[in-house]
């Protein structure tokens, strides 16, 4: 009897314990929204997949290397651009192939920088062309990567004064190519034929090449 007893309380409990444990599980499902209900919950900046954009390396170590790297350091620095304050692709190359010999040069080995810019700010990162030891008044700005000096480029030709018309033209003519504007770099130099070697290289380098 005493045995019977015994069975019919664990029973019992065990009657408790499943009904409890019955209760507690089905409050929690009922705050447990299907899927389709939690995204539409969220806000939707949370569930967007974003994407890294990673500078790209400039590759020297051919013309046709340099000239597609170029390429894709532009796209991605345009990303980030605005329309309005972009440049024909064909005249950054040109002059980055000008003034560096398609990255191959001294200077744009030891300091990055594919456009010969200078800097007059003693504190600014920079470095001497040969035969000059210490500060004459100013430096080849230095950069951390190729790709960089074309960033800095882009706001030089955006910002500085001496480039004004050239952004007068572009902003009048929005198809204007890299041969018009070229025309109009002439204060980047003191060599007053400057522009028609960009152009030169444009034509015979880039255009050409694009087609061969």
């Amino acid at each position: 009897m005493k045995n019977f007893k015994n069975l019919t309380v664990t029973v019992i409990t065990s009657i408790i314990v499943t009904v409890l444990m019955f209760m507690f599980l089905n409050i929690n499902f009922k705050n447990v929204q299907p899927l389709t209900q939690e995204v539409k919950s969220k806000p939707a900046s949370l569930l967007l997949v974003t994407h890294e954009w990673v500078e790209p390396k400039i590759d020297v170590r051919t013309k046709e290397s340099f000239i597609l790297s170029m390429n894709a350091c532009i796209n991605y620095l345009y990303h980030d651009t605005p329309e309005a304050e972009r440049l024909p692709k064909e005249l950054i190359i040109a002059q980055a192939i000008l003034e560096s010999d398609y990255g191959q040069s001294r200077l744009a080995e030891v300091s990055n920088n594919l456009f010969g810019i200078r800097t007059w700010d003693i504190n600014v990162p920079h470095v001497f062309p040969l035969g000059i030891d210490s500060w004459p008044g100013w430096g080849v700005r230095a950069y951390s990567s190729k790709c960089e000096s074309v960033k800095d480029y882009l706001r030089i030709i955006n910002e500085v004064w001496a480039y004004e018309e050239l952004r007068t033209v572009r902003a009048e003519n929005p198809n204007a190519d890299g041969i018009m504007l070229a025309q109009y770099l002439d204060k980047f130099s003191t060599n007053p034929e400057y522009g028609n070697l960009v152009i030169t290289i444009i034509q015979r380098d880039l255009r050409t090449w694009s087609h061969s």
